[in-house]
């Protein structure tokens, strides 16, 4: 087996798309006969994902992980979603939440905690299309420019309150805001208004939202520096110590020291890597665009 069988790395998308798509990834994993890489991808916005070699195991938490299809759209996720693999190449596609409106144009709490096989929004024809240009594409930089061409042709397709879904990504992702009520103040809609437009672009209410985001803040930092005691590192949002232990248990299904004590072979490389190249450790922490269109 290959010294290290992991293999990751980040890609920008065209101009146009950045609003929408935080990062492109391909990732590579051979462990040339070896044991399978397992690992377990915390809460994340949306994404669409292409499996085009080898095969990839995935399952939501509590579930046997299982063979996944050649392409799949994932919705937002609010706990740990295990993978296992011994030989496989995917490219992934961060979408944010304002990419997951402009893009994909579906209510994303119908799809949240659950994947999809991508036929089912982008079409069999387009879909199988792409997989087949993934696999005879002559280099990584042909994937991206296949993969920006695919989602250019998408922009234009749906309706939606761009100002409104950048204003509550800007306060959700603030943390000096740690209440609903904060966030409604900031944003300047009703509670009806929020929860709404909460669910159908980001995935989940109000409340569920800014506990991902507390804990994402938290994880982020535990990826980045794992030699760090956790009562050193905690989200300021977080009362004490077993506030933060409650929450690790909802979202990962295990107790912090269970977690950081296994390896973490895929999200601990692309914490790493994506803060170096995007600025945040998880997609779930990027940014959220300017309100007006670029």
């Amino acid at each position: 087996m290959s010294e290290n069988p992991v293999s990751l790395e980040f890609f920008q998308p065209g101009e146009a798309l950045r609003d929408y798509i935080s990062t492109y990834h391909i990732l590579r994993i051979d462990t040339q006969g070896g044991d399978p890489v397992r690992d377990r991808l915390h809460p994340e916005w949306g994404n669409v994902r292409f499996f085009f070699e080898g095969e990839m195991r995935g399952a939501t938490l509590g579930q046997t992980p299982e063979l996944q299809p050649e392409a799949i759209i994932v919705g937002p996720t609010s706990h740990a979603t295990p993978l296992e693999t011994s030989r496989s190449t995917v490219f992934g596609v961060g979408l944010t939440p304002l990419g997951w409106a402009a893009l994909i144009g579906k209510d994303a709490s119908e799809y949240a905690n659950r994947a999809e096989h991508l036929s089912t929004v982008f079409g069999a024809e387009k879909t199988a299309q792409t997989v087949a240009g993934l696999r005879s594409a002559i280099d990584d930089e042909a994937r991206v420019a296949l993969i920006d061409a695919l989602m250019l042709g998408r922009i234009g397709l749906f309706k939606f309150d761009r100002e409104r879904i950048v204003n509550i990504h800007a306060a959700l992702t603030d943390p000096e805001i740690r209440t609903v009520a904060e966030m409604e103040a900031a944003v300047g809609l009703s509670h009806r208004q929020f929860e709404r437009t909460a669910k159908t672009v980001f995935g989940f209410g109000p409340k569920k939202l800014l506990k991902s985001q507390r804990f994402a803040r938290t994880l982020g930092q535990a990826m980045l520096a794992p030699e760090s005691e956790w009562t050193k590192i905690l989200d300021l949002a977080y009362y004490d110590h077993a506030h933060f232990i409650r929450d690790f248990k909802t979202f990962m299904g295990m107790t912090p020291t269970e977690y950081m004590s296994t390896p973490h072979p895929v999200v601990s490389a692309g914490a790493v890597q994506r803060a170096s190249f995007a600025g945040a450790p998880m997609h779930i922490l990027h940014k959220a665009a300017d309100s007006e269109a670029g």
